[in-house]
């Protein structure tokens, strides 16, 4: 469900300073050819990393805030988001 990313913030757990990479190596482009654009994301903690909405869904990658469900790349952003919504969420 991931796509190509960093993540540059600690995570929920890591210590003050300290910082998550999370690299991989293949491409956006792929994820968006695939789908019907109502099925994709933009992930709220990562942007410009598209998720698939149904895959999300079935995995769990995804936080409901404040009534917006939020979907989510990989379990870091997760973290990121349990950690501190409000940080993530955006105004739509």
């Amino acid at each position: 469900m991931c796509t190509a990313h960093n993540h540059d913030q600690a995570t929920a757990g890591q210590a003050a300073g300290q910082s998550h990479k999370d690299t991989h190596t293949h491409s956006h482009d792929a994820v968006k050819l695939e789908h019907e654009p109502d099925d994709l994301a933009e992930c709220p903690v990562m942007p410009g990393n598209m998720v698939v909405k149904s895959d999300a869904d079935a995995d769990g990658m995804y936080r409901d805030y404040n009534g917006t469900r939020y979907y989510l790349c990989c379990e870091t952003c997760v973290a990121l988001m349990d950690a501190d919504p409000s940080q993530y969420a955006k105004v739509r």
